[in-house]
């Protein structure tokens, strides 16, 4: 799970662990949104491809997190230009949505773009696309041919992976309007689907056409069937993971019993997003039970309404609980907010109640080599101060 470089991260490591361990906790909650946000993005295709949908069997079935940029994929080339426009709200951040307005010039823009941060589908699916992403691996060249003179995007942009994932989800969403062209009817105008993509801009740059662009672009060609197609799609919505990069005032934690308009409202800026937060916390939440019910400590039988007792990170734009963090843009917050978090308080008794279940591989993890490390190992004693505080 971890190697012992990325041990060595501390307290920024064991926020992505005990993370690891809420992700075990909920999993009931990452389940149930799986589907959840599968449904509603399948609907949101069928609108968006119509009859293309149905003929080239086309559906949702892994997901990627998602960004405000197309980083670090230059504009001109496959993984940016064809990507469809955000499902957000067009006024996520008031009038000012989508332009350079804010605390810095990214910060108003919707998420759209693929982000590596966070990937989940089912087994076969992502053998499939990892097999692609090998594949496309092994032909990167040393000079990329449509750089934009920079030579930023050599060698896949320095060896992104995800760079990599954003050129495989570009060029199935290049083959998707090529598809949506080809099967598009009078079905399809009668029932309002499928309709022309609207023109779209990339930070300032019109994109006409998704796929053919009137500027220079990196080509690609339209083929039969679906050979590119690998059923991604992105957590627009952050229902699993926040990215933190140009995000950073987008969210914050909340508890949920207090007063909600006064901590929602401290610190915002002209350019920040309303808040549309209403105090109600989440259902699936709610139905996974208690919080405390499945940790080794003495506070158990709660109520699900403990979860308004406790401090949970909450994406104001959108009202969303996102069942991650990725600290992509302020990475000292790591150490910021690690006490924070509502399980940092029972992180000591999670780890020693996993390494005293009577199997001598709880709380480890195994090495790139095969090899397993121990928890001592990982994280020795000398760190437990910091950790556990």
């Amino acid at each position: 799970m971890v190697s012992y470089h990325h041990a060595k991260k501390h307290v920024g490591w064991m926020t992505d662990y005990v993370t690891d361990i809420w992700f075990q906790l909920r999993r009931e909650v990452l389940i149930e949104r799986y589907h959840t946000v599968n449904d509603a993005a399948n609907k949101r295709l069928l609108q968006r491809l119509g009859s293309a949908v149905d003929a080239e069997d086309l559906e949702q079935t892994i997901i990627f997190g998602s960004g405000k940029r197309c980083a670090p994929n230059q504009v001109q080339t496959i993984g940016c230009y064809p990507v469809p426009e955000s499902p957000l709200p067009k006024d996520t951040y008031g009038n000012h949505t989508d332009t350079s307005l804010g605390r810095n010039p990214w910060y108003s823009l919707r998420q759209r773009w693929l982000n590596s941060g966070f990937i989940m589908g089912p087994k076969g699916d992502m053998r499939s696309l990892f097999k692609r992403a090998a594949q496309k691996a092994k032909e990167t060249q040393r000079n990329m041919p449509n750089d934009d003179g920079s030579h930023g995007s050599d060698f896949m942009y320095h060896g992104s992976d995800q760079a990599l994932f954003a050129v495989i989800f570009g060029e199935q969403e290049f083959q998707r309007e090529v598809m949506r062209r080809r099967h598009h009817s009078t079905k399809d105008d009668i029932k309002g689907r499928g309709g022309t993509p609207e023109t779209s801009f990339i930070f300032h740059t019109r994109i006409d056409d998704p796929i053919n662009p009137d500027f220079p672009h990196e080509p690609r060609e339209a083929k039969e069937g679906k050979p590119d197609e690998f059923s991604l799609g992105l957590d627009y919505f952050s229902d699993f993971i926040q990215q933190t990069i140009n995000s950073e005032e987008d969210s914050k934690y909340i508890t949920y019993k207090n007063d909600i308009k006064k901590q929602v409202s401290e610190n915002r800026e002209m350019f920040d997003c309303p808040s549309r937060v209403t105090g109600e916390l989440p259902e699936d939440i709610l139905r996974s039970g208690p919080p405390f019910n499945y940790i080794n400590t003495d506070a158990r039988n709660t109520s699900s309404d403990d979860w308004k007792q406790l401090p949970l990170y909450t994406n104001l734009c959108l009202n969303k609980v996102p069942i991650m963090i990725h600290h992509n843009g302020d990475k000292g917050a790591r150490e910021r907010q690690w006490e924070t978090m509502w399980i940092q308080r029972h992180a000591r008794k999670v780890v020693e109640g996993m390494r005293h279940e009577g199997d001598d591989r709880k709380g480890g993890a195994y090495l790139a080599d095969g090899k397993y490390m121990p928890w001592p190992e990982i994280c020795p004693s000398e760190y437990d101060e910091e950790i556990f505080r």
